[in-house]
């Protein structure tokens, strides 16, 4: 029994030490990075985004495992209080209708909460080249469509 349980000890020690390795970072604050798991190189598109945060890497809640971010792309637009930024959400992939494949592209953005690790607005879609205003609202063609409170 005692060693059963010093095995089950050191399994777990193991496969919680596990370093990840991502094929990305971005910084996006002092304290904080962007980091992706997954690259396609057909799509051009990185996956599985995850903040990392004093040494401790989370998977951003609600963003879709299958929807990509630009590998071009490197401006994520912060707030002012650092306390959210902006992510592409991108939904790539091919369709087969018997005859022809046809490539699909959805370029679609998210606000992220840093401190929340998830999305808190997504699918902004055509507005994703709005800015934060000294409020920390984001502001898209002078309408408020974040108002800077979760």
């Amino acid at each position: 029994m005692k060693k059963l349980l010093l095995a089950l000890f050191f399994m777990t020690l193991i496969s919680c030490s596990k370093k990840m390795n991502f094929v990305k970072t971005i910084k996006i604050t002092p304290d904080c990075t962007l980091g992706f798991l997954k690259y396609d190189k057909e799509m051009d598109l990185f996956y599985q985004p995850y903040l990392i945060q004093k040494n401790k890497a989370t998977a951003i809640k609600n963003y879709d495992i299958n929807n990509g971010f630009n590998s071009g792309y490197s401006d994520l637009k912060v707030s002012p209080n650092k306390s959210y930024f902006i992510i592409e959400n991108i939904i790539k992939g091919y369709s087969d209708d018997g005859t022809e494949k046809k490539l699909h592209e959805n370029y679609l953005c998210s606000i992220v909460s840093i401190k929340g690790d998830s999305i808190i607005v997504g699918s902004l879609q055509d507005r994703c080249d709005g800015y934060w205003n000294i409020n920390n609202q984001f502001i898209f063609e002078n309408e408020i469509v974040f108002d800077g409170k979760q």
